[in-house]
């Protein structure tokens, strides 16, 4: 009697240990799934550029640009075209020509635009901020001033002032961005990183905000003998 209740026993132990594997590897399989579901993939397939310009074209900036840093005076303005092309040529219609390369590859404006600004103070403290409407900025005004333009808004204008927030919409087309050096400028003591950057969802950004998307473009501007190398 003792044998058949101990060869049961011993069944039971063995099947219930099967049981718990089943169930264990089960959730690994599911937690598995659920990583790959949690896989990040951009398919954002907008290009994007910096470009300074001559009397006849815009050429694109590769690495770093170089201007004396002055308090008040304009460091320089950026234009910026969804392309990758060392050099685009001037045209007829210049306060076009930006939504007309836009427009061949995202037509209904579902990509939106997005600048990201990083620099150090001379007491270590880092700046790191983004930029996608006008008032984004006003919190480190004193170090560096930033105005973003949108020609296309304006191609029928002689002259035009910079997007606020009140004229700031989701058509809006961020064409250019000009850099003028604060009433602090000389607080900065590192180069300053400019980053243009499109998105379409907000998944194209991690929990803290950073840009985590392919589809952007930085140079590194630097004070002419102070933070220059």
């Amino acid at each position: 009697m003792k044998k058949y209740i101990l060869l049961i026993v011993g069944v039971f132990l063995i099947t219930g240990c099967q049981k718990n594997n089943v169930t264990f590897e089960k959730g690994i399989i599911e937690e598995k799934k659920e990583e790959i579901k949690d896989i990040y993939q951009d398919h954002n397939p907008m290009p994007i550029g910096i470009y300074d310009s001559n009397d006849k074209e815009h050429y694109i900036i590769e690495g770093s640009y170089s201007q004396s840093f002055e308090a008040k005076k304009d460091i320089n303005t950026f234009a910026i075209y969804p392309s990758s092309k060392k050099s685009l040529n001037h045209y007829s219609k210049p306060k076009e020509f930006f939504r007309d390369l836009w427009v061949q590859i995202d037509p209904e404006h579902h990509i939106q635009m997005g600048f990201n600004i990083d620099y150090y103070l001379k007491d270590d403290t880092h700046i790191n901020y983004n930029i996608f409407k006008p008032s984004d900025m006003k919190k480190y005004y004193d170090y560096l001033e930033i105005y973003l333009y949108d020609a296309y808004a304006h191609r029928n204008d002689s002259w035009y002032s910079h997007v606020e927030d009140t004229t700031f919409t989701k058509d809006t087309y961020y064409t250019s961005i000009k850099l003028t050096a604060g009433s602090k400028i000389d607080d900065i003591s590192s180069p300053i990183t400019l980053k243009v950057f499109t998105f379409d969802t907000e998944d194209d950004f991690d929990e803290k905000g950073n840009y985590k998307g392919r589809s952007y473009y930085q140079i590194s501007i630097c004070n002419k003998g102070v933070t220059c190398k």
